[in-house]
């Protein structure tokens, strides 16, 4: 075709020259390809769509109407169907699903009616199998018509009606090639507007019918052929073997030939190419991969083998997918430079990304840790002074330590809060400073972001105002950093703009994402022709004139290729026929794929290869190759009788993981792994290579050992500071439990993140339900202390239950409950908790009478000092914490109390510090006889018990009470705690109880660690080791 082109360039020169192509991608192939022939004057490209447009737009425009293209076509579609279905106006289709996957199916069955002449009123609704189903059809058709009107719309077939009922031709010479699909409409439109028009043949296939869909299906008689493809379907059993080439020299994988970058495989790797040359069958080779990604790989093998350029090789995928992903992101680790000719999914661009996450920020109820994670992958940015974009990690981690949650509200009284404490708190430290400047600028970010999306009302939302609202926070805060993410950026923005010019649509807010989803998720960017210096990646049907010497077909299993030959979901083949004969029948599209293939294989010049998956690594199951496949090697082979096993029997080898020419490092140590002579000998290789491995090998191995090593937490004397430091009850506790957890609590300082969680079946975590219990508690016993009363069921149930209803409110302002039912629940179990709590102190009244509630010292500066405490060694440490409550109970006699919200796992009567897990009480003891003795005067204060009092419903009321003994003990205990810290032996616990709520089992391995703790506990070469032994004899 190339050639006929060129001669009517030279014979037209300057005359207006039009050619139709079906993508501008191709006209820019030809162009490329002619200019090689003859100098390219006069000639445009277009495709039919282009035409009508820059012919029929003038047309529309005159009559105040616009244009439809096709993604405002399929959304009105969209929303006439979900219309439709909404307001029961089906016969045929009631229990169609509201899709946009299902509305597309019937927008492109309306398309081919249309684009088949056929108009609402002349639709026979009998020509379907069930006149229902073409009633339904014909109301369709008519809704969605009448929303084009009244939106002062057409759509291209509209727009080709509009054209033809003008009576003024084009003065161009139109080109068509034979084989430009197009449909009755689109045939009218070229034969009514150009006077002018010239057919241009490609080579025929013979021995396959030509699609009805081609423009042309009559070929005019041309002696021989130049392709052994174009008589690929053609050849029989009694084919001369003179008709075929070259078939002396078919090339076969050797089964003992390994790809490497010194070698190439064959010989035909060493011939420079010539783009003119003609396909012989020994340079057509049939290759069998693991998997598509290996297909991809074996490509990349292949041009790394042969010292392929870039951008002399093309890669023909059966499908965009996996294949234009897989390719990508081998390429972008590589890289390796590739063009795409469909390009890559919207989902490879950060605005892509962000639009994916604010799709979740806001079906989450707007969880901050949505928002949060957008501004730690910098998919977004929040404007601060003179427009300079905050810093995303501090903005992401003061929203991180908000306390937000979720739902829209409380980022406005969350943040105006934080905003108001840092104005109280003014400071003129620096970092301070910054924060304030970013917490405005978050501040001020939010606002703006929930001033352009709308708030769903009662549950519904108006598309369009949804689509507008996100259009324009992509548009006003996505992330650019490359072409590919401003392409992205632009792309997103016009199509939610087009849904938001759209038809009407009110739908619940689930529904409304969904929609979004499904218009912006197949959304390609990236979209080029082949480039110098770029390896190319294309689809079958775009692959002509590609000037490139290695050609590499993927995707030829039998799932793929030729494709389907299942119905279509609205338009049976037998409603087709009796509709028009203009309309292309399911079952001939699989001839026209292998007749598009084979066309396309037919014109190309060097060396083929086709390669297909033999295995799905998804569904685990294994695959055929395409019958295309099986066809190929019958001609290479001159074996019209082979079958699948003879094809199977050919391939020698798979395209796997495991190759000694390897495109990446993972590549090359699996060859090396499964090649090496013994696993000691790669081991040494990768550690040379990577000594942070073998860092981590040593790691392990210490870990697994008996051995107490500074992988399990032996840091030594490493002058940890305690004379002077403050210490809480809990935090020494912790040592005594589990002295390695400490050290990566209060040492590494290593703690999860402190954010408020959504957890749909969890209001309060046991922290903060605990902090509930603790204010209703206490305001309970104010309460009845002014009115001098004792805790009575009967005279208190009333109280305590207002009390707790009003907490409870407060918390639910504070942190929103997931939803009503979970709140309902909790409440109802924080309510009897607090009754069981008045059971239990009614029961256990006595003499005591309640002096001090929760007080607090070392905590902040409003408070008391932190309590000092002298051990025997003569070290020293601060002792700091919250009583919650002292009760007097005589002359100097006192008695605390320590309220537990969680249950009584780990408690009871006989153990009286449990090896300084329990020193709470004993602490509490001391550190309030000296608050009462130095701060009230009381010198001779003397705690003589501590009771653990669990309240609530899971800790069933229960007591544990302790005397108080000689402090003595008590000092000892701690003495060998602190050894624990300046000796730096932070052993993991040996009892597995302590690591079942445990933050860092991750980091402890714990399924290894118990195997092995007892011995490293006791490892003979750490004598500091026996200051945590020591701990067990406390009891």
């Amino acid at each position: 075709m190339i050639d006929a082109l060129a001669d009517i360039c030279r014979n037209n020169l300057y005359k207006d020259k039009l050619l139709l192509v079906p993508t501008y991608a191709i006209g820019q192939n030809i162009i490329d390809m002619l200019s090689e022939k003859t100098p390219v004057l006069n000639l445009k490209v277009g495709t039919i769509q282009g035409i009508a447009a820059e012919i029929g737009m003038p047309l529309l425009s005159a009559g105040s109407m616009t244009l439809a293209d096709d993604n405002i076509s399929r959304h009105i579609m969209f929303c006439v169907i979900y219309n439709m279905r909404r307001n029961n106006e089906f016969e045929y289709f009631t229990d169609i699903l509201s899709t946009p996957s299902i509305s597309n199916s019937i927008w492109n069955a309306v398309m081919e009616i249309k684009y088949a002449c056929i108009n609402c009123d002349s639709l026979d609704e009998y020509s379907f199998v069930n006149p229902g189903k073409g009633r339904d059809i014909k109301k369709i058709i008519a809704a969605y018509d009448l929303e084009l009107k009244k939106q002062g719309m057409a759509d291209y077939p509209e727009l080709i009606s509009i054209i033809l009922q003008n009576s003024r031709k084009e003065d161009v010479l139109f080109l068509v090639p034979n084989n430009i699909k197009l449909r009755l409409l689109e045939k009218k439109l070229i034969a009514d507007k150009f006077s002018s028009i010239q057919i241009l043949y490609s080579e025929p296939v013979k021995g396959i019918n030509v699609p009805t869909s081609y423009y042309c299906a009559d070929y005019p008689e041309k002696p021989g052929f130049d392709s052994p493809f174009a008589n690929l379907y053609a050849f029989d059993r009694n084919s001369n073997s003179s008709d075929l080439k070259n078939v002396d020299n078919i090339h076969r994988t050797s089964p003992d030939a390994e790809y490497s970058s010194e070698a190439p495989v064959s010989g035909s790797a060493e011939r420079s190419c010539d783009s003119s040359e003609e396909i012989e069958f020994s340079n057509i080779n049939l290759m069998k991969a693991y998997g598509e990604n290996n297909e991809i790989e074996a490509v990349l093998r292949d041009i790394k083998a042969k010292r392929i350029p870039f951008d002399n090789a093309c890669i023909y995928a059966s499908s965009n997918e996996p294949y234009a992903q897989l390719l990508y992101q081998k390429a972008g680790q590589l890289g390796i430079p590739v063009t795409f000719g469909y390009g890559v999914n919207i989902q490879n661009s950060r605005p892509g990304k962000a639009f994916s996450a604010v799709m979740r920020w806001i079906a989450s109820n707007y969880q901050v840790t949505e928002l949060i994670n957008m501004l730690y992958q910098e998919l977004i940015h929040i404007p601060g002074e003179n427009d300079e974009a905050v810093n995303p990690y501090r903005a992401a981690n003061i929203l991180r330590a908000s306390g937000i949650g979720w739902r829209r509200e409380r980022y406005f009284s969350v943040l105006a809060g934080l905003s108001s404490v840092e104005t109280e708190n003014g400071s003129d430290d620096e970092y301070k400073i910054k924060k304030a400047k970013i917490l405005t600028a978050v501040t001020q970010f939010i606002k703006n972001v929930f001033d352009i999306i709308p708030e769903a009302a009662g549950g519904n939302i108006s598309l369009k105002e949804l689509a507008k609202g996100i259009s324009e926070f992509i548009r006003a805060f996505a992330q650019v950093k490359s072409e590919l993410d401003a392409e992205a950026k632009a792309a997103l923005t016009e199509s939610l703009n087009q849904i938001a010019s759209g038809a009407g649509l009110f739908t619940d807010i689930d529904e409304a994402l969904r929609i979004l989803r499904s218009n912006i998720q197949n959304i390609r960017i990236g979209v080029s022709g082949p480039k110098n210096g770029h390896l190319h990646l294309c689809g079958f049907d775009s692959g002509l004139y590609i000037k490139r010497c290695y050609h590499y077909f993927v995707g030829l299993d039998a799932d793929r290729f030729p494709g389907s030959a299942a119905e279509d979901a609205i338009l049976l083949d037998i409603e087709k026929r009796r509709l028009s004969e203009n309309i292309i029948l399911n079952k001939e599209k699989l001839n026209e794929n292998i007749y598009k293939l084979v066309e396309l294989m037919s014109g190309l010049k060097g060396y083929i290869t086709l390669i297909y998956s033999s295995f799905d690594t998804a569904e685990n199951r294994s695959k055929i190759p395409s019958s295309f496949v099986l066809q190929v090697y019958r001609m290479i082979n001159r074996n019209l009788s082979a079958g699948y096993t003879d094809l199977e029997n050919h391939f020698k080898k798979t395209e796997g993981y495991i190759t000694q020419n390897a495109v990446d490092e993972s590549g090359f140590w699996l060859y090396k792994y499964f090649n090496s002579t013994g696993a000691i000998d790669i081991k040494g290789s990768v550690f040379e290579c990577y000594p942070h491995l073998r860092q981590g090998r040593e790691a392990w191995d210490s870990q697994s050992s008996e051995k107490f090593t500074h992988y399990d937490g032996y840091i030594g004397r490493f002058g940890i500071k305690t004379d002077g430091e403050v210490f809480s009850a809990s935090k020494l506790e912790l040592l005594a439990k589990c002295s390695y957890r400490y050290y990566l609590r209060y040492v590494l300082n290593i703690s999860p993140p402190d954010e408020l969680i959504y957890d749909p079946e969890t209001w309060l975590n046991p922290l903060e339900k605990g902090t509930l219990y603790h204010a209703v508690f206490e305001r309970f016993y104010k309460a009845i202390s002014e009115i001098k009363e004792k805790p009575n069921r009967e005279k208190h149930n009333e109280l305590i239950i207002r009390i707790a209803e009003s907490a409870i409110d407060e918390f639910k302002t504070k942190i929103p409950p997931p939803n009503e039912i979970v709140f309902d629940i909790e409440k109802r179990e924080i309510i009897e908790s607090c009754l069981i709590f008045l059971a239990g102190e009614e029961e256990n009244a006595d003499d005591g009478i309640p002096i001090e509630f929760e007080l607090g010292f070392g905590i902040d500066d409003k408070g008391y000092p932190p309590v000092e405490i002298i051990l025997p060694s003569k070290r020293k440490f601060l002792l700091s914490g919250i009583i919650d409550r002292i009760d007097k109970m005589g002359e100097n006699i006192y008695r605390i109390i320590d309220y537990k919200s969680g249950g009584t796992y780990g408690y009871s009567d006989r153990e009286y510090f449990k090896g300084g897990k329990q020193i709470q009480h004993a602490l509490y003891a001391y550190a309030c006889e000296m608050l009462l003795g130095k701060n009230n005067g009381m010198q001779n204060a003397k705690v003589t018990e501590g009771i653990y009092l669990f309240p609530t419903k899971k800790g069933e009321g229960r007591r544990f009470v302790r005397v108080q003994r000689d402090i003595s003990e008590l000092l000892e205990l701690l003495d060998d705690l602190f050894t624990i810290i300046e000796e730096g032996i932070f052993a993991a616990a040996e009892d597995p109880g302590e690591c079942r709520w445990c933050d860092y089992q991750v980091v402890c391995r714990i399924e290894r660690l118990h195997k092995v703790i007892a011995g490293k506990r006791s490892d003979p070469d750490v004598k500091a080791l026996s200051a945590i032994r020591r701990l067990a004899e406390y009891e």
